[in-house]
This record gives structure tokens, C-alpha cells and sequence, in this order.
């Protein structure tokens, strides 16, 4: 007789993100940060960029902290306007192109 073998059903996909009054109170948060010397107002700015590079992104840490400022770059879409895109590496040393919103362009240029 044989054997069958049983096939694996797919784990289900679990989406995890923070709905827009819980982002907007992370930044409600990070704006309230102390600002009374530079080295307070770097720290502030800093937490700023990095929630939204992570959130904006949907970057993990580690995909964060091997991100440099070159991997930015700027490509036409097919209706000729310019959009920012992110070359990140991640798990596995895998690539992948993550679109660099209006917002997360703001807060770089800050």
C-alpha cells in the first residue's frame, strides 16, 4: 500500500501593524521628547527618523542598522514622476526595494 503523505497547509499570514491613532501617538510621543541642548535635539531628531524609517518602511531592526544613505535612490514610474525607492538587504542576504513614501522623504529632509 501507499503511503500518502500529508500536505502542509501554509501558516496563516498574521498582519501586525499599528493603526494610524497609535503611530500618531509614537509621534506625539517622540515630539514631546526633551529638546534643551543639541546633543537632546539629535537624540529627538534621531528616534524620529529611525520610528519612521522602521514603521514607514515596514523595515525590521537589524534591515535598519545595515542601511546606509546610498542606498536611496530616485527612478521615474511609468507616469514620468519621480519616486525615492530603498535597496534594502534582509533575511538570507536577500534584496528587496522598498518605496520611499512622501512622508519618510519629509522626514529625512528635516
Amino acid at each position: 500500500a501507499l503511503s500518502r503523505q500529508r500536505q502542509r497547509r501554509p501558516a496563516p499570514r498574521v498582519t501586525r501593524h499599528l493603526g494610524a491613532p497609535l503611530w500618531q501617538s509614537v509621534k506625539d510621543a517622540i515630539a514631546a521628547m526633551p529638546r534643551d541642548d543639541a546633543r537632546a535635539c539629535m537624540h529627538a531628531d534621531r528616534a524620529r527618523w529611525l520610528f519612521t524609517l522602521l514603521y514607514l518602511g515596514g523595515l525590521r531592526i537589524s534591515e535598519a542598522a545595515d542601511t546606509t544613505m546610498g542606498r536611496f535612490f530616485c527612478r521615474r514610474d511609468a507616469t514620468g514622476r519621480e519616486r525615492w525607492w530603498l535597496d534594502v538587504t534582509g533575511k538570507g542576504g536577500r534584496q528587496r526595494l522598498v518605496p520611499a513614501t512622501d512622508e519618510m522623504m519629509a522626514e529625512l529632509a528635516r
